[in-house]
């Protein structure tokens, strides 16, 4: 509530169409998704983003940022074609912007193989996680919560392909990152 008024608050003191307020929008909609109130944060993200479309053209790469939570959405709320089409989308956008081993990509990348999972093609959201964990692998400072969510994913993908102890051994991997990151 506290943060709905202050939406409001922001909204009288400059356009509601202002860039700043999509931002807003689209991180009060990913407070809403981490609370587990996934329709609240879908109407959240997808206004946000429709603000974003109107300043920024199609292949920018804070439209794409904007975009990869509303494609985490779509997947929150069961509708996983839309969610990988988005993702797909975001990815090629960021691709031309970024390093293959950048946070945007590799978080977009880990939002793809969730979706994928999540439709039940397992294989093609291993093959994207595997490659997501390699990164964070290598990296001298990972953004440790996402190097974790990305390993658990993997974990749960390797357990719903009845491949238990790879699913176990990457578990206790990412609850090893977990605990770094206190």
């Amino acid at each position: 509530d506290f943060l709905e008024e202050s939406l409001g608050v922001y909204k009288n003191s400059i356009s509601e169409n202002h860039f700043r307020i999509g931002w807003i929008l689209i991180h009060l909609g990913n407070i809403y998704a981490a609370m587990g109130e996934h329709k609240k944060a879908y109407g959240f993200i997808e206004e946000g983003v429709t603000i974003y479309k109107k300043y920024y053209p199609e292949n920018h790469p804070d439209l794409a940022w904007a975009t990869s939570y509303l494609g985490n959405i779509y997947t929150a709320v069961g509708e996983y074609k839309k969610a990988q089409d988005l993702l797909q989308q975001t990815l090629m956008i960021l691709k031309r912007t970024f390093s293959e081993n950048h946070g945007a990509l590799l978080r977009t990348n880990a939002y793809l193989a969730n979706a994928y999972m999540k439709s039940g093609s397992y294989q093609e959201a291993r093959n994207i996680l595997e490659q997501v964990v390699k990164y964070y692998e290598q990296m001298n400072d990972p953004d440790l919560i996402e190097f974790a969510m990305a390993t658990q994913i993997l974990a749960e993908i390797h357990f719903l392909e009845n491949h238990s102890d790879a699913a176990e051994n990457l578990m206790n991997k990412a609850l090893g990152i977990f605990t770094q990151h206190k």
